[in-house]
């Protein structure tokens, strides 16, 4: 296998003819102001689309993009870690392959959810790349939620449409909100249960 050398996503952007120079500017002055991913910006204004990052961040660190269509999951690596922590996260621990954990991501430097992984089941996390939204589906169908736009009924028959979820988005406010509830004290302490 051949050394790359790493490049920058806008660089990388550019260099594929993905972006002008323009749009990139246009999109640093947005991520500064916002405090987002680039990746995160470029396609939220619609300038490139997630499998166009996906792409760049392959290349970027040498990983392999997973091939959907072909998961095999194994329930018992799966249940590494909870629904919740897998969506937070966007990662889906998929099967044991030579002595690690394959494992689905879409931002492949968050290492807080592999080393979680690792920690987990003392076994090193080999990576696969998907886009946020494909891997967010992919965690829906792993864990059994139905992730359909149809119309449900609640208890008393009155209709309700399921929540439309951003992974990004509710994965900030999501970790948001668990470390300012972490930082307080519980209910539970409060009642003296310490």
């Amino acid at each position: 296998m051949l050394a790359t050398r790493y490049q920058r996503m806008g660089d990388w952007l550019l260099r594929a003819g993905l972006l002008t120079e323009e749009q990139l500017d246009q999109a640093l002055r947005a991520q500064r102001s916002s405090r987002g991913r680039l990746g995160e910006v470029l396609t939220a204004m619609g300038l490139v689309t997630e499998q166009q990052i996906l792409e760049c961040l392959s290349s970027q660190y040498d990983l392999p993009v997973a091939d959907l269509d072909r998961l095999e999951i194994d329930p018992t690596v799966m249940r590494l870690v909870s629904m919740s922590f897998a969506q937070s996260h966007l990662i889906l621990p998929t099967r044991e392959v030579h002595g690690e954990i394959e494992c689905l991501v879409a931002d492949p430097i968050d290492v807080r959810s592999t080393d979680e992984i690792t920690r987990v089941a003392r076994k090193r996390a080999r990576l696969l790349l998907a886009t946020p939204t494909e891997l967010y589906r992919a965690i829906h169908k792993a864990y059994a939620v139905p992730s359909s736009p149809r119309l449900s009924v609640e208890e008393g028959g009155r209709p309700r449409r399921p929540m439309k979820v951003d992974a990004q988005k509710d994965r900030r406010s999501l970790l948001k909100l668990l470390e300012t509830n972490m930082a307080e004290e519980t209910l539970w302490q409060k009642l003296g249960g310490r």
